[in-house]
């Protein structure tokens, strides 16, 4: 398995050949250079597609799975919200359930998921009017300053 730092090292390789590249005068020398450029390219490509490879089992932590009409109408008479599809985590654990699934654990699921999302505007709205608060304080200390920005990335405040 190739690492990011594995490719940056060969890039960098790479990069001070094309240097020595620029300033060669001799064409068999340049050819040299040229094919160990190309082969560094293909190595680098190879070794981004090894850690693409890798980092594709963590990224499997979930799937989209679409509603058929009438599940869309049960889950917008349950909710009170329309939903066209549903995100579920640990999806190994629903695959081989999900042919079998009842109506009632779908609401249960969008209820969840709406709910979720409601908590998070919410949090993010109260996130908002921290901010305009402590923003409007005259001439802050830069410590309070510093407290406001880290509390902005925390929270994904603009």
């Amino acid at each position: 398995m190739s690492t990011l730092e594995e490719i940056l090292r060969t890039e960098a390789e790479l990069e001070d050949l094309a240097r020595e590249l620029a300033h060669e005068q001799d064409v068999e020398r340049i050819q040299d250079i040229a094919r160990r450029i190309q082969e560094g390219a293909n190595q680098i490509l190879e070794m981004g597609r090894s850690l693409d490879r890798s980092l594709a089992a963590a990224r499997r932590c979930g799937t989209r799975s679409r509603f058929t009409r009438a599940e869309r109408e049960q889950v917008a008479r349950a909710t009170g919200v329309a939903l066209e599809a549903l995100f579920l985590e640990n999806v190994e654990r629903w695959v081989a359930r999900m042919p079998r699934v009842s109506a009632a654990i779908i609401e249960r699921l969008a209820m969840t998921s709406i709910a979720e999302s409601a908590r998070k505007e919410a949090r993010r709205k109260q996130a908002l009017a921290i901010v305009k608060e402590l923003e409007a304080i005259p001439d802050p200390l830069p410590e309070t300053k510093a407290a406001i920005e880290e509390f902005k990335r925390e929270y994904f405040v603009p």
